[in-house]
């Protein structure tokens, strides 16, 4: 399931930004920032990453930590051993899954 609304981020050189879901590679949360990485580049977001947890398809995105939310259409591989886990973006990035979110992250991929 696709959100029904494209993601707007009207703080790029004031235009008006929207992002297909599709497009999303990662996201990365700062505080009361996301940086929003995508096929096009980096685009930062005046929200929290939890509200953005709740805006996209819990089907396609995954929080694996406090600080990052990886759409698995670009995850190319998975790593859990013990209490750690990685996974590796088709761009090359390792993003890490915290301890306390590990179970939740490889219930996710194991659904594949």
């Amino acid at each position: 399931m696709i959100p029904k609304k494209r993601l707007k981020n009207e703080h790029v050189k004031q235009k008006v930004k929207q992002i297909q879901p599709e497009n999303i590679l990662f996201l990365e949360g700062q505080i009361n920032y996301t940086y929003v990485y995508t096929n096009f580049g980096k685009f930062i977001f005046a929200k929290t990453l939890k509200s953005f947890e709740h805006t996209l398809d819990s089907e396609q995105f995954v929080r694996t930590h406090k600080s990052h939310i990886v759409n698995k259409a670009h995850v190319k591989s998975t790593f859990f051993t013990g209490s750690q886990g990685i996974l590796k973006l088709n761009s090359g990035k390792e993003i890490d899954v915290s301890r306390r979110r590990l179970k939740e992250v490889q219930h996710f991929f194991n659904k594949l």
